[in-house]
């Protein structure tokens, strides 16, 4: 920071600040201080280019030159990150957006957001994602044995419903996350609230109730929340690279 330019007494509160905060460690090094700072987020971003690395070599992955447009900002934050769980899903996204037909746009976003997602907000969206896959799979299942939970299945009963499986169709609550996490309700909540702000959840919508034998129908509040599609894209991005084929 260049003090030169900035009133006297504003230049004596920021070095008394900086004495404050650094000792004499900042005074007599500010430039092996800075030094530091660089070599620590360089070695950050070391680790996740090798981590993307291996998955490459590992599944036999031909990668793509990565766009100009996101190599910026993909520097920039991957740098930022010392703790392994993000920096491994930091790998992960690499390797699909040199690999995968990926939207650039998209791609862009999920850099952004992942300067600022926690570990646990990960693990929040891999708990959730396993139940949605789990979800998928039931459907489909029932839609080939709707007769099955009945013990009636047999294969000239076999029934092919034309009702495709949606994200529409799958919702959760947060009752038992702070179990599966380790931690109190009230961080689940935090959590959800910067994962209702990234636009990986959204609220579900209002269900209709029936108050009575009459036609009258009223709009029953819901407490859960399901994936948005962007949600969906992240969690794609974020997975293990496949096997080329």
């Amino acid at each position: 920071m260049n003090l030169s330019n900035l009133p006297k007494g504003f230049q004596e509160n920021v070095k008394q600040m900086e004495y404050a905060l650094f000792g004499d460690f900042f005074s007599e090094s500010g430039k092996l201080f800075a030094d530091a700072i660089r070599y620590q987020r360089l070695k950050n971003q070391i680790k996740i280019y090798n981590k993307s690395i291996a998955y490459s070599e590992k599944f036999g992955i031909d990668p793509n030159k990565i766009n100009l447009k996101l190599i910026a900002p993909l520097l920039e934050n991957m740098s930022l990150e010392s703790n392994d769980t993000v920096q491994d899903r930091w790998a992960r996204i690499i390797s699909n957006i040199r690999y995968s037909n990926t939207d650039q746009s998209f791609d862009l976003r999920c850099i952004e957001m992942m300067k600022s997602i926690s570990d646990k907000e990960l693990l929040l969206i891999d708990i959730i994602y396993e139940q949605y896959v789990e979800s998928e799979a039931r459907h489909k299942h029932f839609q080939k044995y709707p007769l099955e939970s009945a013990g009636k299945a047999s294969s000239d009963k076999l029934v092919e419903s034309d009702i495709p499986f949606t994200k529409e169709l799958f919702g959760f609550t947060l009752h038992p996350m702070p179990y599966k996490l380790n931690t109190t309700h009230e961080m689940v909540e935090l959590y959800m609230e910067r994962l209702l702000s990234y636009h990986i959840f959204r609220p579900s919508l209002p269900t209709l109730a029936n108050k009575d034998e009459d036609t009258y129908n009223d709009l029953r509040r819901s407490d859960g929340f399901e994936f948005t599609s962007f949600g969906l894209y992240f969690v794609e991005l974020c997975k293990i690279p496949k096997a080329s084929t």
